[in-house]
C-alpha cells in the first residue's frame, strides 16, 4: 500500500478515560487513545493487570479464586499472580459473553475505567459521537 492511501473513509478513534466510580465528566482523565481496537484491547489489559485490586477484579473472584491468590500474596513471585490475573481476565471476557475487553470497558463492566468510541470521517472530516 503506497504511503498517504486511505483506504477507509470512516474509521473509528478509541479513547479510554480513568474515572470515578460513577463516571462523572468532571473526574474522567484521558488514559490512552488510538485507532485500533488491539492496541487498546493491550493497553486495557496492561493497565489492568498492573494493580488488578484497584480496579476491583477482586469482587469476580469466587471463594477458591480468593484462597489461590491469597496464597500468592504470600510469596514473591510476580509472574505467578500476573499469570493468574491473565487467566481471569480471559474467563471475565468470556463470561460475560464480550469480544473482549474493549466490550467489557465499553458496556461498564470494570470500575474506574470508561471508553468513548468516535468515528472519524475522512471524507466529511467531521467527528462523530462521543459523550464527553
Amino acid at each position: 500500500m503506497e504511503k498517504g492511501v486511505i483506504v477507509d473513509k470512516v474509521i473509528e478513534m478509541y479513547s479510554l478515560y480513568d474515572c470515578d466510580t460513577w463516571r462523572t465528566p468532571s473526574s474522567m482523565s484521558v488514559e490512552y487513545e488510538t485507532l485500533e481496537r488491539s492496541a487498546m484491547n493491550e493497553k486495557i489489559k496492561e493497565i489492568l493487570l498492573g494493580d488488578p485490586k484497584s480496579f476491583e477484579l477482586t469482587n469476580y473472584l469466587d471463594s477458591d479464586e480468593q484462597d489461590e491468590l491469597n496464597e500468592l500474596e504470600e510469596t514473591d513471585d510476580d509472574s505467578s499472580k500476573k499469570d493468574f490475573w491473565k487467566k481471569k481476565l480471559e474467563q471475565l471476557v468470556e463470561k460475560n459473553g464480550a469480544g473482549d475487553l474493549v466490550d467489557m470497558v465499553e458496556q461498564q463492566q470494570i470500575n474506574y475505567l470508561d471508553l468513548e468510541i468516535r468515528e472519524l470521517d475522512l471524507e466529511k472530516l467531521t467527528v462523530n459521537g462521543g459523550d464527553y
